[in-house]
């Protein structure tokens, strides 16, 4: 009986010199101009994370899909995406949002097409594997990005104890939107039966873990680079 392939690949496209390789983890600067997110400014509230829920419940199944959906499922998944995302929408007023739309219109700009699936238009585009997978990579990376920014958090001078647990309670919430992070804290303070922290995660096995998975060294959210006219877009 022939084996099957892994599902989460079945559908790529792919490109003359073969799949796509995955992003290399990156290193970003400290910004002089502190913002919300930044390790030295705000840890993200429930609204972000509640964010990040959202968009990973609606982007996880597309990416993750065993066969194709029909292109009528990918247009409308992606309606219902700018919907919650735009100036507009539902979440237009949150930084986990404003930071999605930059990543999709980032996704469709012309150099990315030619890269990825040939000279494609941006509806063309959002039917294939490596638009959605492009859209996923960058959400767990995002993820692992706000647990290094609670990680360093707990471990900040002056911390209440009361403050601390309510810290470790949110980076239980976010670990519950990506296996991969859970089952790499569960040697690290947290608990996969209970879903909770049962003590302080430490910052060295946690920066090792983080790291692999996209978070910058310093926690910092990456900026996108505007697009300058006759010079090729590298991602990231």
């Amino acid at each position: 009986m022939r084996e099957l392939e892994p599902a989460e690949h079945r559908w790529r496209r792919e490109t003359k010199k073969g799949p796509m390789p995955p992003l290399p983890s990156y290193h970003t600067p400290i910004p002089t101009v502190l913002s919300r997110g930044n390790e030295q400014g705000q840890v993200p509230d429930y609204k972000d994370i509640n964010t990040l829920r959202m968009l990973t419940d609606l982007v996880r199944p597309v990416a993750q899909a065993a066969c194709p959906p029909h292109r009528s499922v990918l247009h409308h998944k992606y309606e219902e995406l700018t919907s919650l995302v735009q100036p507009r929408g539902l979440l237009e007023d949150c930084n986990e949002a404003q930071w999605m739309r930059e990543t999709v219109a980032c996704a469709e700009q012309g150099g990315f097409r030619r890269k990825v699936a040939g000279a494609l238009s941006i509806v063309q585009l959002r039917g294939t594997g490596d638009f959605w997978d492009f859209l996923w990579q960058q959400l767990n990376r995002r993820i692992a990005e706000k647990c290094m920014i609670f990680v360093r958090a707990v471990h900040e001078p002056g911390v209440s104890q009361q403050h601390k647990t309510r810290l470790l309670e949110q980076l239980a919430e976010l670990l519950k939107l990506n296996s991969a992070l859970a089952v790499g804290f569960v040697t690290n303070g947290y608990d996969s039966i209970k879903e909770k922290f049962v003590r302080t995660p430490d910052i060295p096995p946690a920066e090792r873990l983080l790291q692999g998975l996209g978070a910058p060294l310093n926690s910092t959210p990456v900026p996108l680079r505007p697009r300058v006219r006759g010079l090729r877009l590298d991602f990231l």
